[in-house]
């Protein structure tokens, strides 16, 4: 093996060994969406310098408000209408719609008000990953580890028009981007060896 090949290993080798440390060190960050907002179109938090904003729609495609209490969130329309994210009419099925302003990996959720068999779904970046599962009764909890729900919007929806449930917290883990100065230490280390290798060919053939 030359040297050239052997560094070039090295920095690659180096380069996956940093970004899977990054990644695996990563703290996990919970949202606590408990609180006393009421009714409004959007609630934002940030916690540990991740953000999100809850925003909730229906099936059909309407925006509908968000609701908050000591249960968590909820979707509103207003009026007398459940306040829980619910199934009420075929076309009305709510979504709470949660969007990071980084990509993260979903690791728990937890329900509230749940009664005997309320199922729900997941959606990750408009794909549904989870389909209807009943959402288990105590505690009203979720582990989404083994699922590698990843994306930057997470969607909560109901199975069915007799389900309903608040959320009142996600644990999530932000997944980190590319280290720039590891990118500039490689494309600077490559491009060294490289002028290197050329010159002495250069040199040789001269």
């Amino acid at each position: 093996m030359s040297i050239f090949t052997a560094l070039k290993t090295l920095y690659i080798a180096t380069a996956i060994a940093l970004t899977t440390a990054s990644a695996a060190s990563a703290a996990s960050i919970n949202f606590d969406f408990s609180g006393n907002g009421g009714q409004q179109s959007s609630f934002s938090q940030t916690e540990d310098g991740l953000g999100v904003t809850a925003t909730g729609q229906t099936l059909d495609g309407n925006s509908r408000d968000v609701f908050q209490d000591a249960d968590g969130f909820g979707v509103f329309r207003g009026g007398t209408e459940n306040t829980q994210i619910d199934g009420v009419g075929v076309d009305k099925r709510e979504t709470l719609n949660l969007s990071f302003d980084n990509v993260v990996t979903l690791l728990s959720a937890t329900f509230t008000k749940v009664d005997s068999g309320d199922e729900f779904k997941l959606f990750v970046d408009g794909t549904q990953l989870v389909s209807d599962t009943v959402i288990p009764s105590n505690p009203t909890s979720f582990d989404f580890t083994s699922l590698n729900a990843t994306g930057t919007v997470l969607g909560f929806t109901v199975g069915d028009s007799d389900d309903d449930y608040f959320l009142k917290s996600v644990e999530v883990k932000e997944v980190p981007e590319p280290t720039t100065i590891l990118g500039s230490l490689l494309v600077t280390g490559f491009g060294a060896m490289f002028y290197k290798k050329r010159k002495n060919q250069s040199d040789i053939t001269a």
